[in-house]
């Protein structure tokens, strides 16, 4: 707004100083004047213009640029979570043979143990059987 006010404020001193110079008979570097102004307002108009231009420019790059990242980032960590399944697989796949390796062993002890009772079942039978028989003889 104070550019506004003191735009028009100095547009009017320098009609009035115009009109002055006019009345005055120094119209030649008046109308100088008037077109190094204008001059001026239409490179700086061009110059404003430009500068948008340049501005909506690299915004365009700058927001291509982030894409191309994010995209990039995105494709790593899809490879980085497949490798993480490969891996989680993996170990799963590892630690389900270990077990059953071990519950195997395990039937395998416990089948052994069996068989070492029973054959003892069988050792003490047969040796309370000839104690009693050696009894029963004498």
């Amino acid at each position: 707004a104070s550019l506004l006010i003191q735009s028009v404020y100095r547009g009017m001193k320098e009609r009035q100083r115009v009109a002055q110079l006019w009345l005055e008979g120094v119209d030649k570097g008046a109308a100088i004047r008037i077109q190094k102004n204008v001059r001026g307002v239409l490179v700086r108009s061009e110059l404003r213009r430009q500068m948008t231009a340049v501005t909506r420019i690299q915004a365009m790059l700058r927001g291509r640029s982030s894409r191309q990242f994010t995209a990039i980032l995105e494709a790593k960590r899809e490879v980085q979570i497949a490798s993480a399944v490969t891996i989680q697989s993996d170990w799963r796949g590892r630690q389900s043979r270990k077990s059953i390796r071990l519950q195997r062993e395990h039937r395998a002890f416990r089948a052994a143990a069996k068989l070492q009772a029973r054959f003892r079942g069988n050792l003490a039978r047969r040796n309370l059987q000839a104690a009693r028989m050696d009894q029963t003889c004498i």
